[in-house]
């Protein structure tokens, strides 16, 4: 899906990672319908989703029952009762904590995007971390943090040389004159 993307948020000093948004309330009994991301492999064994409360504080709601059908997802949060009590929830961003999202990895680590890993060139070196997936048509795009600045990366293998999971390091080599040729990008 263009433009769907995962996204570290940091809050508090630790990192959440968005795996969705509610779209609307679903029935009398305050059902969640999400618009998940579209790589999120399965929902099994996550038993929470933190919803942000305002900019710095992230709430922790327990989940009931969940469905998840291709990119979206049926939430019932053991906190909601009924459609008054999950209005507040709509239009709100789900995020998963950083546990919940290395059991994902371990379980299968070629289904999650590589939030939070290093991405380093052969040629320039470290550029910065990955901070979201973009999944646009044919391709997924790293988005990473280069000088302040947002650098897309795409997930191919000429491009991708190693990845490190222990070390959670990708080792690019970027073709000449890809940074200058990023607009957005400085390379002074």
């Amino acid at each position: 899906m263009q433009g769907e993307h995962y996204k570290v948020t940091k809050t508090m000093e630790n990192t959440y990672v968005k795996v969705g948004i509610v779209k609307h309330i679903r029935g009398h009994t305050g059902h969640l319908v999400a618009r998940m991301d579209a790589d999120i492999p399965s929902l099994a064994g996550v038993d929470t989703f933190f919803i942000p409360i305002d900019n710095r504080t992230m709430v922790p709601y327990g989940i009931r029952h969940c469905a998840l059908q291709n990119d979206r997802a049926i939430i019932q949060l053991q906190a909601v009762q009924d459609a008054a009590a999950a209005q507040p929830f709509k239009g709100k961003s789900l995020f998963v904590s950083p546990t919940t999202w290395a059991r994902q990895a371990a379980a299968d680590p070629a289904s999650l995007p590589l939030i939070g890993y290093q991405v380093i060139d052969r040629v320039q070196g470290r550029l910065g971390l990955v901070q979201s997936v973009r999944n646009w048509p044919g391709q997924k795009l790293w988005v990473v943090d280069y000088q302040a600045q947002e650098l897309l990366i795409p997930q191919q293998g000429a491009i991708v040389s190693q990845i490190d999971h222990k070390q959670r390091q990708i080792i690019v080599d970027l073709p000449p004159g890809f940074l200058q040729a990023c607009s957005s990008v400085r390379t002074d």
